[in-house]
């Protein structure tokens, strides 16, 4: 949920500082017309910024809130069903599929796995190294060894790890 919450709180920002930018653009123009054409042409770029960019930059976070609902549906509320999650969220189905392949894609939600119809939570455990305790046959030491060829830390024999 933190990378969901950096990724919103930023998305806020820009479009908080474009629409503040778009306002101090337009008196900016007036004012600087005639005498300053390197503020006038800043100003003159605030303000098609915020035009064409600003309102894409509020629908996102728009957006960005809605996931927030899902979010917070499933790792709070416990909801794992798209039927579930449709019903709390008053979303459709689709939409409601779309948002959490979204969200898994995103890394906002992890940990879980989606089939289609249901999340389930990830009980894989990264595969780590196999480790024997053998004897040496060449000083009787107990040496540890995993995967593969290793030498005795005692004499430097190869022990072979048997499977």
């Amino acid at each position: 949920m933190s990378k969901y919450k950096k990724d919103k709180s930023l998305m806020l920002f820009f479009a908080i500082l474009l629409s503040v930018l778009f306002v101090v653009g337009i008196p900016g123009i007036i004012l600087s017309a005639g005498e300053n054409y390197i503020i006038m042409a800043i100003c003159i770029i605030f303000v098609a910024g915020g035009f064409y960019v600003m309102p894409i930059l509020w629908v996102q976070f728009a957006s960005l809130c809605s996931l927030g609902r899902l979010i917070y549906a499933v790792e709070n509320e416990y909801i794992y069903t798209v039927k579930d999650l449709a019903i709390y969220l008053n979303k459709d189905e689709k939409t409601v599929k779309s948002e959490i392949n979204r969200c898994i894609q995103k890394r906002y939600l992890t940990g879980y796995l989606f089939d289609g119809e249901t999340l389930t939570l990830n009980e894989n455990k990264k595969v780590g190294k196999t480790v024997k305790t053998v004897v040496c046959s060449g000083c009787g030491a107990t040496v540890n060894i995993s995967d593969g060829l290793n030498r005795c830390e005692y004499c430097g024999k190869p022990i072979k790890m048997e499977k």
